[in-house]
């Protein structure tokens, strides 16, 4: 009788023990999600507040000296010889020879080269529009299809908008920059590169914003982004702002949609990817300095299909990011939901994510489900929406 009293009061304290652990642990997650809300939240506030590029001087018509409408090459050529601080050059429908030039206006007053009503196309060179050591310009409107290397090319500028373009089968890119700061595209559709990517993004130029664009068909990725050392600069791009962009069926050769080299402290938000052929989104370093630190990751709807990699890549020293609010499913048989390396985990955060059944804490060499996933501290209130293929890794994540 006192044995199984003993039993009794045993099983009984074993029981409070473990329902005080279960309540301490309920507490735990509660804080900690709080908390993660007030880390998203405070992050997103921050990277409103600095990152992208300053856009102000875009709207200033103060400065506004001239309007110059042209309708050949040789009225486009005398245009872009005598333009100066707020001068507007206005292109008159029709197919025009490739151009390259350098023009700078100033905050004030910035230079403006834009179609009237669309049709303004610069076809069949190495590059459709070159733009070298620039400042203050904004490009609108403007075509340039079927080039050898890009349909538009700018180096060694600051302060360029690019809006309402369209770039479609050139040879590398649709858009190319390099080592341009304070650079906003907008609006655009980069369709059908044949080597390369739609937009790349290169050589350290920070402040870069790339909103409401629509990449297409690209044999590389849809939007790439690459800090590039080995080229000059500090190797980083920072403070930028990609959202709402539009990207599908990119990387039949290779290359994530959203394809990150050293992009840090940026945030990347509201933009849609669906049926591309390699990764979705993916945050990394290979030539940049260093890995695609700090970034958030916010309100992104990211669909693979069965020929595609992993929603969601983060490796080689790719720490601290943040994914909230996205939603990720994959109808690859073995790839899931996100990878990370251990070289990317510290910092790393992950909650109220809706997501597939799959994920992999060892860079895709093997596969865990939703559950362990969370209880090894890599997610947190992250919702299982779909079943994805039930088959076994095949150690193929490249």
């Amino acid at each position: 009788m006192v044995f199984r009293k003993l039993v009794i009061a045993s099983t009984a304290l074993i029981v409070v023990v473990w329902g005080i652990t279960l309540v301490h642990r309920k507490f735990e997650n509660e804080k900690l999600l709080k908390d993660l809300q007030i880390l998203a939240q405070t992050r997103l506030v921050e990277l409103k507040t600095t990152a992208g590029a300053d856009e102000s001087w875009v709207s200033r018509k103060n400065g506004m000296l001239q309007m110059i409408r042209v309708e050949t090459d040789d009225q486009l050529r005398d245009a872009l010889k005598v333009a100066t601080p707020g001068t507007k050059i206005v292109i008159s429908p029709g197919n025009y020879s490739p151009i390259s030039f350098s023009l700078n206006g100033e905050k004030n007053a910035p230079i403006l080269l834009e179609s009237e009503n669309g049709g303004v196309t610069f076809d069949h060179g190495q590059d459709g529009i070159n733009v070298e050591g620039s400042s203050f310009l904004v490009l609108s409107g403007l075509s340039a299809n079927r080039n050898d290397r890009a349909g538009l090319r700018i180096v060694n500028s600051n302060h360029i908008k690019i809006s309402n373009c369209r770039f479609s089968e050139n040879g590398k890119w649709g858009i190319f920059t390099g080592f341009v700061e304070h650079l906003s595209i907008v609006g655009n559709h980069c369709n059908q590169s044949k080597t390369q990517h739609g937009i790349y993004v290169s050589n350290s130029g920070d402040h870069v914003t790339i909103r409401e664009n629509r990449c297409s068909g690209n044999s590389g990725s849809g939007i790439q982004i690459n800090g590039d050392l080995n080229m000059g600069g500090d190797g980083i791009i920072s403070d930028c702002k990609i959202i709402g962009n539009t990207l599908t069926q990119n990387g039949t050769r290779g290359g994530a949609a959203l394809n990150f080299d050293g992009l840090q402290n940026s945030i990347i938000s509201n933009n849609c990817l669906e049926g591309n052929h390699a990764s979705g989104l993916a945050l990394y370093r290979v030539d940049a300095a260093e890995g695609a630190i700090n970034n958030l990751v916010l309100e992104n709807r990211i669909i693979q299909p069965e020929d595609g990699r992993w929603c969601v890549t983060i490796n080689n020293g790719s720490s601290g990011n943040i994914l909230h609010r996205n939603t990720f499913y994959n109808n690859h048989p073995t790839r899931g939901s996100v990878t990370i390396d251990a070289s990317s985990s510290e910092g790393f955060k992950s909650f109220k994510n809706s997501t597939g059944l799959w994920f992999s804490v060892d860079g895709g060499e093997s596969r865990i489900e939703i559950d362990k996933w969370q209880r090894l501290g890599f997610g947190l209130k992250n919702t299982l929406l779909f079943s994805e293929p039930n088959a076994q890794p095949s150690g193929d994540n490249s």
